[in-house]
C-alpha cells in the first residue's frame, strides 16, 4: 500500500502490559502511521487528539475517568472526521451496538490478533487516502472553478 501522507494515531489503554504490546503491534505494521501520544486515561487521551489533530484514536472501552464510547463521543466533536477503533474485553452486543451509534470504525476484542489490527488499519489507511484524494480533488477543481470555500476543508489538510 503507497501513502501520500502519514496519519497521526493516540492509542489510550489504562493497562500499560497491552498498551505497550498494542503499541509495539502498530509500530511493527508497514502502514504509514506514527503513533503522536499514548494515554492510561480519558482525559490525557482527549488533550493528544486536540494538541496533535490526531487521524486516528485506538482506545479501550473501559478507562478511568470516562469510558471509551464517551471518550468516542467527545472526540467527534473535537475533530468529527477522527477514524476510531475500540477494543474490548466485552464481546456484549450492547458496547458494539453503542459505538456504531458514536461512528466508530471498528470495534476489537482482546485479546487483538495481529492480522486483524493489520486488516483495521488497512482499511482505515485506504478511507483516509481516499478522503485526502478527494477533498484534493474538489479543492483544485473549485480554485480552477474560481469557487474557494474553507468550508470544503477537512478538519486536517
Amino acid at each position: 500500500m503507497i501513502a501520500n501522507r502519514t496519519y497521526k494515531v493516540v492509542v489510550a489503554e489504562d493497562e500499560i502490559p497491552i498498551l505497550d504490546n498494542l503499541v509495539g503491534k502498530i509500530k511493527s505494521l508497514p502502514l504509514p502511521f506514527t503513533i503522536v501520544g499514548t494515554a492510561t486515561n480519558s482525559l490525557d487521551a482527549l488533550d493528544l487528539i486536540k494538541e496533535h489533530k490526531s487521524d486516528i484514536l485506538i482506545t479501550d472501552i473501559r478507562m478511568p475517568i470516562m469510558d471509551g464510547l464517551e471518550l468516542t463521543k467527545e472526540a467527534k466533536q473535537v475533530n468529527p472526521s477522527l477514524k476510531i477503533v475500540i477494543i474490548s474485553g466485552y464481546s456484549e452486543f450492547e458496547y458494539a451496538q453503542q459505538s456504531i451509534r458514536y461512528g466508530v470504525t471498528d470495534y476489537l476484542l482482546k485479546p487483538i490478533k495481529i492480522e486483524t489490527l493489520e486488516e483495521t488499519l488497512q482499511n482505515i489507511c485506504r478511507n483516509l487516502e481516499k478522503i485526502y484524494h478527494d477533498t484534493t480533488c474538489n479543492i483544485i477543481t473549485n480554485q480552477l472553478s474560481g469557487k474557494t470555500n474553507s468550508k470544503t476543508l477537512p478538519y486536517e489538510f
